[in-house]
Protein backbone atom coordinates (compact mmCIF):
# COMPACT_ATOMS: atom_id res chain seq x y z
CA UNK A 1 0.00 0.00 0.00
CA UNK A 2 1.04 3.72 -0.84
CA UNK A 3 2.58 5.78 2.10
CA UNK A 4 1.06 8.80 2.31
CA UNK A 5 3.91 10.85 2.66
CA UNK A 6 6.81 10.05 0.30
CA UNK A 7 10.50 11.65 0.86
CA UNK A 8 13.18 12.09 -1.84
CA UNK A 9 16.68 13.42 -1.70
CA UNK A 10 17.06 17.17 -2.40
CA UNK A 11 20.98 18.04 -3.29
CA UNK A 12 21.51 21.56 -3.18
CA UNK A 13 24.23 24.00 -3.68
CA UNK A 14 24.44 27.14 -1.53
CA UNK A 15 26.55 30.22 -3.18
CA UNK A 16 27.81 32.61 -0.89
CA UNK A 17 25.18 35.45 0.29
CA UNK A 18 25.89 37.98 -1.87
CA UNK A 19 24.75 35.84 -5.06
CA UNK A 20 22.90 38.05 -7.64
CA UNK A 21 19.99 36.40 -9.36
CA UNK A 22 19.79 32.23 -8.91
CA UNK A 23 20.59 29.16 -10.73
CA UNK A 24 18.28 26.78 -12.79
CA UNK A 25 18.57 22.69 -11.17
CA UNK A 26 16.70 19.90 -12.97
CA UNK A 27 16.95 16.91 -11.06
CA UNK A 28 15.93 13.48 -12.29
CA UNK A 29 15.70 10.64 -9.51
CA UNK A 30 14.33 7.19 -8.73
CA UNK A 31 12.62 6.41 -5.30
CA UNK A 32 10.39 3.77 -3.98
CA UNK A 33 6.75 4.80 -3.45
CA UNK A 34 7.00 3.33 0.02
CA UNK A 35 9.23 4.59 1.97
CA UNK A 36 8.97 4.38 5.40
CA UNK A 37 10.72 7.22 8.46
CA UNK A 38 14.05 6.58 7.87
CA UNK A 39 14.07 3.22 5.53
CA UNK A 40 15.56 4.02 2.39
CA UNK A 41 14.67 2.02 -0.55
CA UNK A 42 16.28 3.49 -3.42
CA UNK A 43 18.60 6.31 -4.09
CA UNK A 44 18.76 9.00 -7.19
CA UNK A 45 19.80 7.18 -10.48
CA UNK A 46 21.11 10.71 -11.99
CA UNK A 47 22.24 14.03 -10.33
CA UNK A 48 21.08 17.32 -11.76
CA UNK A 49 23.75 19.39 -12.90
CA UNK A 50 24.09 23.00 -11.44
CA UNK A 51 24.17 26.29 -13.91
CA UNK A 52 25.52 28.96 -11.94
CA UNK A 53 26.02 32.81 -12.61
CA UNK A 54 29.43 34.32 -12.97
CA UNK A 55 30.46 36.14 -10.09
CA UNK A 56 32.02 39.30 -9.40
CA UNK A 57 35.41 37.25 -7.89
CA UNK A 58 36.51 41.04 -7.30
CA UNK A 59 34.03 41.60 -4.47
CA UNK A 60 33.62 38.24 -2.73
CA UNK A 61 35.36 34.50 -3.35
CA UNK A 62 32.08 32.09 -3.54
CA UNK A 63 31.73 29.47 -1.06
CA UNK A 64 30.50 26.02 -2.79
CA UNK A 65 29.00 23.66 -1.00
CA UNK A 66 26.70 20.26 -0.74
CA UNK A 67 24.44 19.63 1.53
CA UNK A 68 22.10 16.16 1.65
CA UNK A 69 18.81 16.41 3.30
CA UNK A 70 15.72 14.15 2.98
CA UNK A 71 12.95 16.87 2.26
CA UNK A 72 8.69 15.70 2.61
CA UNK A 73 7.77 16.32 -1.32
CA UNK A 74 5.06 18.97 -2.23
CA UNK A 75 7.02 20.76 0.26
CA UNK A 76 8.47 24.75 -0.10
CA UNK A 77 12.06 25.67 0.04
CA UNK A 78 13.12 28.61 0.33
CA UNK A 79 16.66 29.92 -0.90
CA UNK A 80 17.47 33.87 -1.03
CA UNK A 81 14.89 35.18 -3.45
CA UNK A 82 13.91 31.65 -4.73
CA UNK A 83 11.62 29.23 -3.52
CA UNK A 84 11.98 25.37 -4.92
CA UNK A 85 9.52 23.23 -4.76
CA UNK A 86 10.35 19.12 -3.90
CA UNK A 87 9.03 16.82 -6.47
CA UNK A 88 10.15 13.16 -7.42
CA UNK A 89 11.25 14.26 -10.62
CA UNK A 90 11.79 18.19 -11.10
CA UNK A 91 13.82 20.65 -8.74
CA UNK A 92 13.23 24.09 -10.75
CA UNK A 93 15.13 27.38 -8.57
CA UNK A 94 12.41 30.00 -10.41
CA UNK A 95 14.97 33.08 -10.74
CA UNK A 96 16.02 35.47 -13.62
CA UNK A 97 18.46 32.97 -14.60
CA UNK A 98 15.66 30.14 -15.25
CA UNK A 99 13.83 32.45 -17.30
CA UNK A 100 16.34 33.64 -19.55
CA UNK A 101 17.19 29.97 -20.13
CA UNK A 102 13.54 28.84 -20.86
CA UNK A 103 13.68 31.99 -23.58
CA UNK A 104 16.38 30.12 -24.89
CA UNK A 105 14.91 26.51 -25.05
CA UNK A 106 11.57 28.10 -26.64
CA UNK A 107 13.98 30.06 -29.15
CA UNK A 108 16.12 27.00 -30.12
CA UNK A 109 12.71 24.94 -30.28
CA UNK A 110 11.64 27.59 -32.98
CA UNK A 111 14.97 27.33 -35.02
CA UNK A 112 14.64 23.33 -35.55
CA UNK A 113 10.95 24.03 -36.46
CA UNK A 114 12.33 26.79 -39.21
CA UNK A 115 14.87 24.18 -40.01
CA UNK A 116 12.19 21.66 -40.60
CA UNK A 117 9.93 23.90 -42.54
CA UNK A 118 7.25 24.07 -40.16
CA UNK A 119 7.13 27.61 -39.84
CA UNK A 120 3.66 28.10 -37.85
CA UNK A 121 5.31 25.86 -35.69
CA UNK A 122 8.19 27.65 -35.58
CA UNK A 123 6.16 31.42 -35.03
CA UNK A 124 4.60 30.01 -32.08
CA UNK A 125 8.34 29.00 -30.40
CA UNK A 126 9.35 32.62 -31.14
CA UNK A 127 6.32 33.99 -29.56
CA UNK A 128 6.74 32.25 -26.56
CA UNK A 129 10.26 33.02 -26.16
CA UNK A 130 9.45 36.85 -26.55
CA UNK A 131 6.55 36.64 -24.19
CA UNK A 132 9.18 35.26 -21.69
CA UNK A 133 12.06 37.84 -22.68
CA UNK A 134 10.62 40.38 -24.69
CA UNK A 135 14.43 42.12 -25.15
CA UNK A 136 15.32 38.90 -27.58
CA UNK A 137 15.72 40.82 -30.47
CA UNK A 138 16.79 37.33 -32.39
CA UNK A 139 13.34 35.50 -31.79
CA UNK A 140 11.74 38.78 -33.30
CA UNK A 141 14.06 38.55 -36.19
CA UNK A 142 13.58 34.67 -36.86
CA UNK A 143 9.45 35.38 -36.23
CA UNK A 144 9.77 37.85 -38.65
CA UNK A 145 11.45 35.64 -41.56
CA UNK A 146 9.17 32.82 -40.50
CA UNK A 147 6.45 35.19 -41.29
CA UNK A 148 7.76 36.55 -44.64
CA UNK A 149 8.28 32.64 -45.87
CA UNK A 150 4.36 32.54 -45.08
CA UNK A 151 3.58 35.39 -46.89
CA UNK A 152 2.90 37.88 -44.06
CA UNK A 153 5.49 41.01 -44.97
CA UNK A 154 3.65 43.17 -43.09
CA UNK A 155 4.07 41.29 -40.10
CA UNK A 156 7.35 40.30 -40.78
CA UNK A 157 8.42 43.89 -41.14
CA UNK A 158 6.91 44.42 -37.48
CA UNK A 159 8.92 41.88 -36.10
CA UNK A 160 11.84 42.96 -38.08
CA UNK A 161 11.56 46.48 -36.93
CA UNK A 162 11.20 45.39 -32.93
CA UNK A 163 14.44 43.71 -33.54
CA UNK A 164 16.62 46.67 -34.71
CA UNK A 165 15.24 48.68 -32.26
CA UNK A 166 16.88 46.36 -29.27
CA UNK A 167 19.98 45.81 -31.90
CA UNK A 168 20.22 48.61 -34.43
CA UNK A 169 23.08 46.96 -35.35
CA UNK A 170 21.44 43.48 -36.32
CA UNK A 171 22.38 43.38 -40.34
CA UNK A 172 20.59 40.69 -40.79
CA UNK A 173 17.39 42.07 -39.66
CA UNK A 174 17.57 45.15 -41.61
CA UNK A 175 18.50 42.93 -44.82
CA UNK A 176 15.54 41.06 -44.07
CA UNK A 177 13.41 43.98 -43.94
CA UNK A 178 14.59 45.48 -47.04
CA UNK A 179 13.66 41.90 -48.83
CA UNK A 180 9.54 41.89 -47.36
CA UNK A 181 9.67 45.86 -48.47
CA UNK A 182 10.81 44.94 -51.55
CA UNK A 183 7.87 41.98 -52.16
CA UNK A 184 5.59 44.59 -51.32
CA UNK A 185 6.67 47.03 -53.40
CA UNK A 186 8.25 49.57 -51.24
CA UNK A 187 11.90 49.20 -53.37
CA UNK A 188 13.03 52.49 -52.45
CA UNK A 189 12.53 51.83 -48.50
CA UNK A 190 14.26 48.10 -49.37
CA UNK A 191 17.49 49.95 -50.67
CA UNK A 192 17.44 52.13 -47.97
CA UNK A 193 17.33 48.80 -45.68
CA UNK A 194 19.83 46.71 -48.07
CA UNK A 195 22.21 50.02 -47.64
CA UNK A 196 22.06 50.04 -43.68
CA UNK A 197 23.13 46.03 -43.84
CA UNK A 198 25.90 46.63 -45.83
CA UNK A 199 27.32 49.32 -43.82
CA UNK A 200 26.74 47.12 -40.81
CA UNK A 201 28.67 44.21 -42.94
CA UNK A 202 30.35 45.08 -46.14
CA UNK A 203 30.85 41.32 -46.85
CA UNK A 204 27.42 40.98 -46.99
CA UNK A 205 26.91 39.59 -50.56
CA UNK A 206 23.06 38.71 -50.16
CA UNK A 207 22.44 42.47 -49.13
CA UNK A 208 24.28 43.85 -52.56
CA UNK A 209 22.17 40.94 -54.71
CA UNK A 210 18.78 41.80 -53.10
CA UNK A 211 19.33 46.21 -53.62
CA UNK A 212 20.44 45.34 -57.20
CA UNK A 213 17.21 43.55 -57.43
CA UNK A 214 15.32 46.34 -56.01
CA UNK A 215 17.73 48.70 -58.13
CA UNK A 216 16.36 46.92 -61.68
CA UNK A 217 12.90 47.38 -60.50
CA UNK A 218 13.51 51.12 -60.38
CA UNK A 219 15.01 50.81 -63.92
CA UNK A 220 18.41 51.92 -62.05
CA UNK A 221 20.01 48.95 -64.02
CA UNK A 222 24.07 50.70 -63.84
CA UNK A 223 23.33 50.78 -60.17
CA UNK A 224 22.11 47.05 -59.94
CA UNK A 225 25.07 46.23 -62.47
CA UNK A 226 27.67 47.52 -59.70
CA UNK A 227 25.76 45.79 -57.06
CA UNK A 228 25.36 41.99 -58.45
CA UNK A 229 29.02 42.35 -59.41
CA UNK A 230 29.71 43.12 -55.85
CA UNK A 231 27.45 39.81 -54.93
CA UNK A 232 29.45 37.79 -57.15
CA UNK A 233 33.00 38.61 -56.22
CA UNK A 234 32.16 38.18 -52.28
CA UNK A 235 30.21 35.09 -53.54
CA UNK A 236 31.01 33.57 -57.11
CA UNK A 237 29.34 30.77 -56.41
CA UNK A 238 26.33 32.64 -55.18
CA UNK A 239 23.81 31.50 -58.99
CA UNK A 240 21.09 34.43 -58.03
CA UNK A 241 23.97 36.94 -58.53
CA UNK A 242 24.71 35.60 -61.87
CA UNK A 243 20.81 35.60 -62.40
CA UNK A 244 20.45 38.48 -61.36
CA UNK A 245 23.35 40.55 -63.32
CA UNK A 246 21.75 38.68 -66.21
CA UNK A 247 18.54 40.84 -66.14
CA UNK A 248 20.36 44.10 -65.48
CA UNK A 249 22.36 43.35 -68.75
CA UNK A 250 19.08 41.95 -70.33
CA UNK A 251 17.54 45.11 -69.61
CA UNK A 252 19.72 47.88 -70.44
CA UNK A 253 20.47 46.02 -73.92
CA UNK A 254 23.86 44.18 -73.45
CA UNK A 255 22.30 40.81 -74.91
CA UNK A 256 25.43 39.00 -74.84
CA UNK A 257 27.05 39.69 -71.55
CA UNK A 258 23.30 38.35 -70.12
CA UNK A 259 23.40 35.37 -71.80
CA UNK A 260 26.90 34.70 -70.43
CA UNK A 261 25.86 35.39 -67.13
CA UNK A 262 22.10 33.01 -67.54
CA UNK A 263 24.63 30.70 -68.77
CA UNK A 264 27.17 30.87 -65.19
CA UNK A 265 23.45 30.84 -63.70
CA UNK A 266 22.64 27.55 -64.90
CA UNK A 267 25.92 26.15 -64.50
CA UNK A 268 26.42 27.25 -60.52
CA UNK A 269 22.75 25.44 -59.94
CA UNK A 270 23.13 22.28 -62.41
CA UNK A 271 25.70 21.56 -59.74
CA UNK A 272 22.94 20.50 -57.11
CA UNK A 273 20.46 18.51 -58.48
CA UNK A 274 19.73 14.55 -59.60
CA UNK A 275 19.30 12.84 -62.45
CA UNK A 276 15.57 13.65 -64.24
CA UNK A 277 13.73 10.09 -65.84
CA UNK A 278 10.84 9.64 -68.18
CA UNK A 279 8.51 9.59 -65.37
CA UNK A 280 9.39 13.23 -64.53
CA UNK A 281 8.28 14.52 -68.06
CA UNK A 282 5.71 11.99 -69.11
CA UNK A 283 2.54 12.25 -66.92
CA UNK A 284 1.44 7.95 -65.46
CA UNK A 285 -1.79 8.70 -67.48
CA UNK A 286 -0.21 9.18 -70.71
CA UNK A 287 2.35 6.11 -70.13
CA UNK A 288 -0.93 4.02 -69.50
CA UNK A 289 -2.15 5.56 -72.84
CA UNK A 290 -5.40 6.64 -71.18
CA UNK A 291 -4.69 10.29 -72.55
CA UNK A 292 -6.87 11.78 -74.58
CA UNK A 293 -4.31 12.76 -77.05
CA UNK A 294 -3.24 9.53 -77.51
CA UNK A 295 -6.70 7.97 -77.72
CA UNK A 296 -7.28 10.39 -80.84
CA UNK A 297 -3.46 10.23 -82.05
CA UNK A 298 -3.32 6.46 -82.23
CA UNK A 299 -6.88 6.92 -84.20
CA UNK A 300 -5.96 9.40 -86.25
CA UNK A 301 -2.83 7.69 -87.34
CA UNK A 302 -4.44 4.36 -87.83
CA UNK A 303 -2.76 2.26 -84.99
CA UNK A 304 -2.89 -1.33 -85.76
CA UNK A 305 -1.26 -2.52 -82.34
CA UNK A 306 1.92 -2.47 -83.81
CA UNK A 307 2.41 0.45 -85.67
CA UNK A 308 0.89 3.84 -87.32
CA UNK A 309 -0.80 3.48 -90.84
CA UNK A 310 -1.04 7.29 -90.94
CA UNK A 311 0.49 10.47 -90.10
CA UNK A 312 -0.34 13.07 -87.89
CA UNK A 313 -1.02 16.50 -90.17
CA UNK A 314 0.41 19.80 -88.97
CA UNK A 315 0.25 23.27 -89.65
CA UNK A 316 2.01 26.54 -89.87
CA UNK A 317 0.28 29.90 -90.06
CA UNK A 318 2.01 32.88 -91.42
CA UNK A 319 0.18 35.29 -91.70
CA UNK A 320 -1.25 38.51 -89.76
CA UNK A 321 -4.67 37.42 -87.98
CA UNK A 322 -6.90 38.41 -85.69
CA UNK A 323 -8.96 35.82 -83.28
CA UNK A 324 -7.58 32.49 -84.73
CA UNK A 325 -8.67 30.63 -81.78
CA UNK A 326 -11.90 30.37 -79.03
CA UNK A 327 -9.36 28.50 -76.93
CA UNK A 328 -5.95 30.04 -76.59
CA UNK A 329 -5.25 32.92 -73.72
CA UNK A 330 -7.11 36.19 -75.08
CA UNK A 331 -3.65 38.05 -75.16
CA UNK A 332 -2.71 35.05 -77.85
CA UNK A 333 -5.24 35.44 -80.08
CA UNK A 334 -3.58 37.65 -82.59
CA UNK A 335 -1.61 36.11 -85.29
CA UNK A 336 1.62 37.47 -87.02
CA UNK A 337 3.58 36.40 -90.58
CA UNK A 338 6.90 34.24 -89.39
CA UNK A 339 10.15 34.69 -91.01
CA UNK A 340 11.68 32.18 -93.28
CA UNK A 341 13.99 30.85 -90.48
CA UNK A 342 11.06 30.37 -87.91
CA UNK A 343 8.98 28.18 -90.36
CA UNK A 344 11.97 26.06 -91.67
CA UNK A 345 13.20 25.37 -87.95
CA UNK A 346 9.61 24.30 -87.12
CA UNK A 347 9.37 21.88 -90.06
CA UNK A 348 12.65 20.88 -88.72
CA UNK A 349 11.45 20.04 -85.69
CA UNK A 350 8.77 17.69 -86.79
CA UNK A 351 10.80 16.23 -89.79
CA UNK A 352 13.76 14.97 -87.05
CA UNK A 353 11.21 13.50 -84.59
CA UNK A 354 9.68 11.97 -87.37
CA UNK A 355 12.65 10.27 -88.10
CA UNK A 356 13.10 8.70 -84.19
CA UNK A 357 9.74 7.76 -83.24
CA UNK A 358 7.14 5.34 -85.03
CA UNK A 359 4.37 8.23 -85.52
CA UNK A 360 4.86 10.12 -88.29
CA UNK A 361 4.10 14.09 -89.51
CA UNK A 362 3.01 15.92 -92.62
CA UNK A 363 2.51 19.10 -92.96
CA UNK A 364 -0.86 20.49 -94.51
CA UNK A 365 -1.76 23.90 -95.56
CA UNK A 366 -5.33 24.45 -93.87
CA UNK A 367 -6.09 24.54 -90.06
CA UNK A 368 -8.96 22.60 -90.77
CA UNK A 369 -7.17 19.85 -91.76
CA UNK A 370 -4.53 19.87 -89.00
CA UNK A 371 -4.25 18.13 -85.78
CA UNK A 372 -1.49 20.42 -84.59
CA UNK A 373 -1.95 23.83 -85.43
CA UNK A 374 1.05 26.38 -84.40
CA UNK A 375 0.64 30.38 -84.18
CA UNK A 376 3.22 33.37 -83.62
CA UNK A 377 1.49 35.26 -81.36
CA UNK A 378 1.75 38.16 -78.58
CA UNK A 379 3.12 37.20 -75.15
CA UNK A 380 0.49 36.23 -72.27
CA UNK A 381 0.82 37.94 -69.92
CA UNK A 382 1.08 41.84 -68.10
CA UNK A 383 2.00 44.32 -71.32
CA UNK A 384 4.24 46.24 -68.73
CA UNK A 385 6.23 43.41 -67.36
CA UNK A 386 9.61 42.80 -67.65
CA UNK A 387 9.77 39.96 -70.02
CA UNK A 388 13.18 37.77 -69.76
CA UNK A 389 11.47 34.93 -71.78
CA UNK A 390 9.91 34.32 -74.77
CA UNK A 391 6.23 33.08 -74.11
CA UNK A 392 4.15 30.03 -75.41
CA UNK A 393 1.15 27.66 -74.94
CA UNK A 394 -0.03 23.88 -75.58
CA UNK A 395 -3.99 24.14 -75.70
CA UNK A 396 -5.94 21.24 -76.09
CA UNK A 397 -9.62 21.80 -76.55
CA UNK A 398 -12.23 21.34 -73.78
CA UNK A 399 -14.20 18.20 -72.90
CA UNK A 400 -17.38 18.07 -76.10
CA UNK A 401 -15.39 19.79 -78.55
CA UNK A 402 -13.31 18.09 -81.43
CA UNK A 403 -10.27 17.07 -80.01
CA UNK A 404 -7.79 19.79 -82.34
CA UNK A 405 -4.18 21.00 -80.45
CA UNK A 406 -2.98 24.40 -80.53
CA UNK A 407 0.26 26.03 -80.67
CA UNK A 408 0.67 29.49 -79.82
CA UNK A 409 4.94 30.91 -78.82
CA UNK A 410 5.37 34.61 -78.46
CA UNK A 411 9.57 36.35 -79.10
CA UNK A 412 12.10 36.59 -76.75
CA UNK A 413 12.95 39.83 -75.53
CA UNK A 414 16.61 38.00 -76.38
CA UNK A 415 17.39 38.61 -80.06
CA UNK A 416 20.77 37.40 -79.84
CA UNK A 417 22.74 34.76 -79.97
CA UNK A 418 21.45 32.86 -82.93
CA UNK A 419 21.55 29.52 -84.16
CA UNK A 420 24.02 29.11 -86.92
CA UNK A 421 21.63 26.60 -89.53
CA UNK A 422 19.19 29.24 -88.79
CA UNK A 423 20.90 33.26 -88.75
CA UNK A 424 17.72 35.01 -88.10
CA UNK A 425 16.03 32.61 -85.43
CA UNK A 426 17.34 33.67 -81.57
CA UNK A 427 18.03 30.52 -79.80
CA UNK A 428 15.46 31.32 -77.33
CA UNK A 429 12.57 31.59 -79.56
CA UNK A 430 13.85 28.33 -81.01
CA UNK A 431 13.72 27.19 -77.49
CA UNK A 432 10.25 28.32 -76.77
CA UNK A 433 8.86 26.55 -80.55
CA UNK A 434 10.81 23.22 -79.50
CA UNK A 435 9.04 23.03 -76.01
CA UNK A 436 5.71 23.63 -77.13
CA UNK A 437 5.79 21.24 -79.48
CA UNK A 438 7.22 18.85 -77.09
CA UNK A 439 4.17 19.23 -74.86
CA UNK A 440 1.56 18.66 -78.44
CA UNK A 441 3.58 15.59 -78.35
CA UNK A 442 2.95 14.26 -74.80
CA UNK A 443 5.65 15.54 -72.81
CA UNK A 444 4.93 17.49 -69.95
CA UNK A 445 5.81 19.04 -66.31
CA UNK A 446 4.69 20.27 -63.16
CA UNK A 447 1.78 23.02 -64.26
CA UNK A 448 -1.21 24.40 -62.49
CA UNK A 449 -3.09 23.85 -65.34
CA UNK A 450 -2.83 20.16 -65.31
CA UNK A 451 -3.51 19.49 -62.00
CA UNK A 452 -3.63 16.65 -60.82
CA UNK A 453 -2.56 14.62 -63.88
CA UNK A 454 0.96 16.19 -63.73
CA UNK A 455 0.93 16.30 -59.71
CA UNK A 456 4.30 13.89 -60.15
CA UNK A 457 6.28 15.58 -63.09
CA UNK A 458 9.57 17.87 -61.94
CA UNK A 459 9.35 21.53 -62.05
CA UNK A 460 10.03 23.42 -65.13
CA UNK A 461 11.58 26.41 -63.06
CA UNK A 462 13.66 24.47 -60.72
CA UNK A 463 16.71 26.10 -61.39
CA UNK A 464 18.98 22.71 -60.89
CA UNK A 465 17.34 21.56 -64.22
CA UNK A 466 18.07 23.72 -67.76
CA UNK A 467 17.49 22.56 -71.44
CA UNK A 468 20.56 20.52 -71.54
CA UNK A 469 18.57 18.12 -69.00
CA UNK A 470 14.76 18.10 -70.91
CA UNK A 471 13.73 20.32 -73.42
CA UNK A 472 10.86 20.96 -71.17
CA UNK A 473 13.05 23.03 -68.52
CA UNK A 474 11.83 26.52 -68.45
CA UNK A 475 15.85 27.28 -68.25
CA UNK A 476 17.39 27.51 -71.37
CA UNK A 477 21.18 27.50 -71.38
CA UNK A 478 21.86 29.40 -74.38
CA UNK A 479 24.19 27.73 -76.48
CA UNK A 480 22.47 24.18 -76.77
CA UNK A 481 24.42 21.25 -77.97
CA UNK A 482 21.88 20.73 -80.70
CA UNK A 483 19.98 22.38 -82.86
CA UNK A 484 17.21 20.48 -82.20
CA UNK A 485 16.93 21.18 -78.23
CA UNK A 486 15.72 17.03 -77.59
CA UNK A 487 17.94 15.49 -75.19
CA UNK A 488 18.63 11.75 -74.92
CA UNK A 489 15.94 11.91 -72.23
CA UNK A 490 13.07 13.66 -74.45
CA UNK A 491 14.00 11.30 -77.41
CA UNK A 492 13.61 8.01 -74.83
CA UNK A 493 10.06 9.58 -73.52
CA UNK A 494 8.68 10.09 -76.92
CA UNK A 495 9.88 6.49 -77.84
CA UNK A 496 7.93 5.27 -74.87
CA UNK A 497 4.83 7.16 -75.71
CA UNK A 498 4.68 6.37 -78.98
CA UNK A 499 7.28 3.75 -80.12
CA UNK A 500 10.73 3.59 -81.85
CA UNK A 501 10.70 4.43 -86.04
CA UNK A 502 10.03 1.20 -87.92
CA UNK A 503 10.96 2.74 -90.97
CA UNK A 504 7.21 2.50 -92.48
Amino acid sequence: MRNSQDYGYVIAVLLGDKIQGGFTWVLRCSYSPSLKRNRIKSVFSTVGILMKRIFDMKKRTAFIGAILSLMPLGQPFLIKTSIALVTAKIVIFNSDWAIAESAEFYFKLGNQKLDSEDYKGAISDYTKAIKINPKDGDAYRERGYSKSVLEDDKGAISDYTKAIKINPKDGDAYRERGYSKSVLEDDKGAISDYTKAIGINPKDGDAYRERGYSKVNLNDYEGALSDYTKAIKINPEDGEGYMGRFRAKLFSGDFKGAVSDRNKAFAVFSKDKSQLSVKDIVSSKMLAKRTDMWKVFSQSAGFNGKTYEKPITYYIHDENSKNISKHLPKAMRNSYEISDDEEQFTVDIFSYIDSIIDLDFVRVNSKSKAMISIYKTDKDGKKDEKAENGSGVMQEPPRGVKYKIEVAWAESPLIDPKLKKYPTLSIDNAFTIAHEIGHALGLNHKDPGCLPECSKSFDPEDIRFNNRDSVMSYNNFLYPKVDTFFTELDIKALRTIWGIEKGN
